[in-house]
């Protein structure tokens, strides 16, 4: 399984960002080869990145508020229909 080294990091974090593209995709149009969890592990490293947990676009990690019943990091578009359910 190879490394990714952390410019190649830095292009896979902007690519994604704003973009609902799911890691599978991401690894098989890169032609990586690495196992999913470690690979979405590793966006959480430096300019960290994440799904939001309700609408699953990518999002920075510092731009999601954590949700309790989601144990996860829920965008500003998608709280406030937390609140109305």
């Amino acid at each position: 399984m190879a490394r990714i080294d952390d410019d190649l990091l830095e292009e896979i974090q902007s690519e994604l960002e704003g973009t609902c593209t799911t890691i599978s995709e991401i690894i098989e149009q890169r032609g990586l080869d690495i196992d999913e969890d470690a690979f979405e592990d590793r966006l959480l490293d430096g300019n960290a990145i994440e799904r939001c947990k309700c609408c699953e676009w990518w999002f920075t990690s510092t731009s999601l508020e954590f949700d309790p019943d989601r144990n996860g990091g829920v965008c500003e578009q998608c709280m406030p229909e937390l609140h109305e359910s």
